[in-house]
């Protein structure tokens, strides 16, 4: 596929005007032709300024309020989009000058439907940000390595538009999982691969707070909940250990390189975690 290959960059946002700025600065500063790319924020009804932010730049500015999920937004960006290939990544994230190049270049293969690169921290400031980095929380490894299948981080994604018209976009009214549920659907297909582009790199600003980081875990929790309800016979067949519903192999890999004061946080995101997984759902109403 052409290097300048038509492009649509898709930003799902929600009171997201403290990272937004310079999310959409890295995006208008792409190492890749003005011309080939559309960047589209999609507002999930957001309080603050980011509405107004976006507005500021170069991009097509939508909104998505009937659900408050960023699945939900990302759709909203897909129906939208003008190309071909649709990338995704997130308000909170900065990519780097070749994310796209490096992406677009891994289509050279009609059967490739996503490449995925790197998600990296954000030099961390907080104590929650370094324990979080060190973890490799988000980490595109962990998310290709999973037991299941692999998949792709909507941090850092590109898809085809055909495998959206093929299998159908996220799932709306996820709050968390969606990205592996999307990737799985695609590869269970049979007829795309995905593809990891190691140049690809987006940097991700992990959460500062205590509190940010229990929500995000909990909804991580909530997302592996509904992920074990839609796949859980075939965790069975493919390789059984995944099957077993304790969620430790989505937390053991993590544990390895953490420093002995960070068992504190390791234990308040891990019953965050299973909190979300047992309580389930992860819906919007």
């Amino acid at each position: 596929m052409s290097a300048a290959a038509p492009v649509s960059v898709v930003v799902p946002v929600r009171d997201s005007s403290d990272v937004l700025d310079d999310c959409l600065r890295s995006l208008m500063a792409q190492d890749y032709p003005r011309a080939s790319y559309e960047v589209i924020v999609v507002d999930n009804g957001s309080t603050d300024a980011s509405p107004a932010i976006a507005a500021r730049h170069d991009v097509r500015c939508l909104g998505e309020g009937r659900v408050q999920t960023s699945y939900a937004a990302r759709n909203a960006g897909v129906r939208a989009a003008a190309h071909a290939l649709i990338a995704f990544t997130d308000a909170d994230c900065i990519a780097s000058p070749r994310w796209l190049a490096e992406a677009v270049a891994g289509f050279d293969d009609v059967a490739v439907g996503c490449v995925c690169g790197p998600v990296e921290g954000v030099a961390p400031r907080t104590w929650v940000q370094h324990y979080l980095a060190r973890r490799r929380l988000l980490s595109q490894d962990e998310a290709l390595g999973h037991r299941f299948r692999p998949y792709a981080e909507t941090a850092n994604a590109v898809y085809r538009r055909a495998v959206f018209d093929t299998i159908g976009v996220f799932e709306a009214r996820w709050i968390s999982g969606g990205d592996a549920d999307l990737s799985w659907r695609m590869l269970e297909h049979g007829a795309f691969t995905l593809r990891y582009q190691p140049g690809a790199v987006v940097y991700h600003r992990h959460r500062a707070t205590v509190a940010a980081m229990l929500r995000q875990r909990f909804r991580h929790g909530q997302g592996r909940a509904l992920l074990a309800s839609r796949y859980r016979s075939q965790f069975t067949r493919v390789n059984p250990a995944a099957a077993k519903d304790g969620g430790r192999f989505w937390q053991r890999a993590h544990r390895r390189g953490l420093w002995k004061r960070d068992v504190f946080l390791e234990s308040l995101g891990v019953a965050a975690f299973h909190l979300g997984r047992l309580l389930g759902g992860g819906r919007q109403k």
